[in-house]
């Protein structure tokens, strides 16, 4: 899973799995995960983006897991997903709050 990209691991000295103190996930890891586990996932993606397309051009991974009644886990992975498409911006704060900005119109086709 590390080579492939999907998880981070967190190694310390030494050999093999007694090397790894820990792993995160990464966004495709979460992606790969979403897609086969969760139920809707699809719909899930859709309903965040409608959000993103019907609301401010700008404001936090909070409003819009609120206004779409999703988890904000799965609304900040969509949100980094649509950063790397460069679909809209994330700032980058060190709090827990992700927020965005600058959202493309571009959005509008994901959504059909």
């Amino acid at each position: 899973l590390d080579a492939d990209g999907y998880v981070k691991l967190h190694r310390t000295m030494g050999t093999g799995v007694a090397s790894m103190s820990g792993f995160s996930l990464t966004t495709p890891g979460l992606g790969l995960y979403a897609s086969a586990f969760i139920e809707d996932y699809a719909v899930i993606q859709r309903s965040v983006i409608s959000q993103l397309v019907g609301g401010p051009e700008q404001g936090s991974d909070k409003e819009i897991a609120s206004r779409a009644d999703t988890p904000r886990l799965l609304v900040v992975h969509i949100l980094r997903l649509l950063d790397r498409q460069s679909l809209l911006r994330l700032s980058s704060s060190s709090g827990p709050t992700t927020r965005y900005y600058n959202v493309s119109p571009k959005l509008r086709r994901l959504i059909r």
